[in-house]
């Protein structure tokens, strides 16, 4: 795996260890039914109006496949979507992102808006450091799989 979970977890500042545990929980059942093995991980998240985050899904990624696991941290829900050229629209909106370098400080905030095939639709949110490894997929996964790309 390309993003070490534990350590992803403690640089978004998830120390809890019933988290942890649930996530291990959670990656090792998509590893067991997943067609291919799981190289990356993201974690939706946003700040709201109060100043809290707010965990949405789970996004898992593979060399051909994207797997959101939502409500992660309560359920074992897993929806697979082929990633392999299947992107037909990316949407990247963010603030105090630094996209040369990839660096994000904890005012920044992130999202990216996806269209595969013809009927799937989804969001990825990001706050802090986490925009900066939201670029990282946007350029290295999402990119590279829109439709008619060569790579």
């Amino acid at each position: 795996m390309k993003t070490n979970p534990e350590e992803y977890l403690r640089s978004l500042g998830v120390v809890a260890k019933d988290v942890h545990q649930r996530f291990q929980q959670v990656l090792e059942y998509a590893e067991g039914i997943s067609p291919e093995p799981i190289e990356n991980l993201f974690f939706s998240e946003y700040i709201n109006r109060d100043g809290a985050r707010v965990h949405e899904s789970l996004w898992l990624f593979s060399q051909d496949h994207l797997i959101e696991a939502r409500d992660w941290l309560s359920i074992d829900d897993l929806n697979f979507l082929p990633l392999r050229h299947n992107i037909r629209d990316l949407h990247w909106r963010s603030s105090h992102v630094d996209l040369k370098n990839g660096k994000s400080g904890t005012e920044a905030r992130a999202n990216l808006d996806f269209k595969a095939g013809d009927e799937v639709a989804g969001t990825l949110r990001a706050s802090g450091v986490n925009c900066s490894q939201l670029w990282l997929l946007m350029k290295n996964s999402f990119r590279q799989n829109l439709t008619g790309s060569s790579k």
